[in-house]
């Protein structure tokens, strides 16, 4: 498996990722077909590209390879850009690294 390298970047105000790969990670490995680094999938701050469709428009994020233990993943606060010619996108995405239980999803939610 093929992946590029893309710096996080963070607010001032602090790391809200709840102890995700920002908080532990300057950077992300995206897998993509055109990356020149070569992966074995084992990496902790290996991402990859998902999409959600809605108000008729297409929004894409990055989100760990690793099955999140919590209630899934979500943004953290974080985003993440390259200035390589093989980063996917002209703007930076966000990095939904941030992962909860149950029990604090629910504490959060009310």
């Amino acid at each position: 498996m093929k992946a590029i390298r893309c710096s996080i970047y963070k607010d001032r105000g602090g790391d809200c990722s709840n102890g995700g790969i920002s908080s532990r990670y300057n950077d992300v490995l995206i897998v993509t077909p055109d990356g020149w680094i070569d992966v074995d999938g084992t990496e902790e701050n290996l991402v990859e590209l998902c999409f959600i469709e809605y108000g008729g428009k297409t929004h894409y994020y990055l989100e760990p390879v690793a099955r999140p233990t919590g209630v899934g993943w979500m943004y953290g606060g974080t985003i993440v850009s390259a200035s390589d010619a093989r980063f996917p996108f002209d703007y930076p995405l966000k990095l939904h690294d941030r992962q909860e239980s149950q029990e604090l999803y629910d504490m959060l939610s009310r």
